[in-house]
């Protein structure tokens, strides 16, 4: 009925219509990211997970929003003399005020089995969660944050 990709958007918005409702019974409105708290708290996590693996190197990151996606981030980062390809990420929220953040390109995905981050259930203390995505949807959304980052 719906392609893969079709399918992805619809689970992002059910989860997004989903939380919105339980958000307007519960007057937590106020409590939802904006897109600018997403992106700086996304890529302060990145710069800290990547400043433990290197920490004399130089960690730049720049993010942008997937089309047709309110809620997700494609979040590239650049480590000075360690990695010549971006480090591709998904950044999303969870919950309105959790971070969910996910390996999307092969290099990020090294990166995070050697950090040691593992996907986690709940936040940490900086309200971030790592998580990890099958195979074809890391797929399908590694192609939209290339897209979205090469604009």
């Amino acid at each position: 009925m719906f392609s893969p990709s079709q399918r992805s958007r619809v689970a992002w918005l059910l989860c997004g219509l989903a939380f919105a409702g339980s958000a307007v019974t519960s007057g937590a409105v106020g409590a939802i990211l904006s897109l600018d708290m997403l992106t700086d708290r996304s890529k302060q996590a990145l710069v800290e997970l990547y400043r433990k693996q290197y920490p004399a190197a130089t960690v730049t990151c720049r993010s942008a929003r997937l089309d047709g996606s309110a809620g997700q981030l494609g979040i590239a980062c650049v480590i000075d003399g360690a990695s010549a390809r971006p480090l591709v990420w998904l950044a999303a929220t969870r919950g309105g005020e959790t971070v969910t953040l996910a390996p999307l390109s092969p290099a990020a995905m090294r990166s995070a089995a050697s950090t040691g981050e593992a996907p986690a259930e709940e936040p940490g203390p900086r309200r971030v969660i790592f998580t990890t995505l099958s195979e074809t949807e890391r797929a399908q959304l590694l192609a939209r944050a290339e897209e979205a980052l090469s604009n």
